[in-house]
């Protein structure tokens, strides 16, 4: 068994694209860096960028804990973000999104793992059950976007594309060459966006987006739906096979139950996950 404790303060710099989309100039896409007009010329200060690193100033304790039959560990963490590249809920024209920087964001939260071997012998084989999950809250603290000439606030909006349950589950038996595992994946409702609610409620906003064709025009959708689905993996190992000391034989199914769902968004697109699907291999 241990605990631990940790305290950490990092950064992030933007991405090239961030700070200048060039494959979209020839839509108008400038280098976003602040500048100044003069005889009509713009001139760009690139040594101000508009879009600033991340920072991070991060708090994490936790335990582990550990036998021959189970292992378990829990972390608690508490991460005060100052800049963080937050997806807009915009893409530009090639259908990347498009980031921004949100003055301050807090992600915290607990996440917890672990697993037990139900039995183990020669006779039975050996089966495994494990998990892991994150219970957390990701949470803007102070934005303001703006609106054409309008500041909206989007202090205590979730943050795009962070849910607040995720979880998987696994179940693995292996008995002599024989090798099947049953996976299920879990994630709660997220948004594709920073509005939150806001793209019913607040007027000025709805009507800002109503004359942005550019990027979205209106939309007053920006939840993805919890969605859970189960994969498989099976394998057999044969010994000794002509010049080889084994050839293993291996097949995957994806989202088994063939579900329909979506696996994310950015602002009014969602895309879907993948419908079932089947890999098979030899190793």
């Amino acid at each position: 068994m241990n605990l631990y404790a940790m305290a950490a303060f990092t950064s992030r710099e933007p991405r090239m694209r961030n700070l200048y989309a060039a494959d979209d100039s020839y839509f108008g896409a400038a280098p976003l860096f602040n500048g100044f007009v003069n005889n009509g010329i713009v001139f760009l200060d690139f040594n101000s960028p508009i879009i600033k690193p991340e920072k991070m100033l991060n708090f994490e304790i936790g335990t582990n804990f550990k036998n021959d039959y189970l292992n378990a560990g829990i972390n608690l963490y508490f991460m005060n973000y100052y800049d963080e590249l937050v997806k807009s809920g915009r893409v530009d024209i090639n259908g990347n999104p498009i980031d921004e920087n949100a003055p301050r964001t807090r992600h915290l939260g607990v996440e917890f793992s672990g697993g037990i071997t139900i039995f183990s012998n020669s006779k039975n084989g050996k089966l495994d059950f494990i998990t892991n999950f994150t219970l957390s809250n990701n949470e803007i603290i102070d934005y303001d976007f703006k609106a054409n000439d309008e500041l909206i606030s989007l202090d205590g909006n979730p943050i795009a594309g962070f849910p607040n349950f995720m979880a998987n589950f696994t179940i693995n038996y292996e008995i002599e060459e024989f090798f099947v595992s049953l996976k299920a994946k879990y994630v709660g409702e997220f948004r594709t966006d920073n509005y939150g609610d806001l793209l019913t409620t607040n007027q000025s906003l709805i009507t800002y987006l109503q004359n942005d064709y550019y990027y979205t025009g209106y939309y007053n959708d920006n939840k993805v739906d919890a969605y859970f689905v189960f994969d498989a993996d099976l394998s057999y190992t044969f010994k000794n096979v002509l010049s080889f000391d084994s050839i293993k034989l291996l097949m995957q199914v994806g989202n088994i139950f063939n579900k329909l769902y979506a696996a994310g968004g950015e602002g009014k697109d969602f895309f879907p996950g993948a419908e079932r699907n089947f890999f098979f291999g030899i190793e």
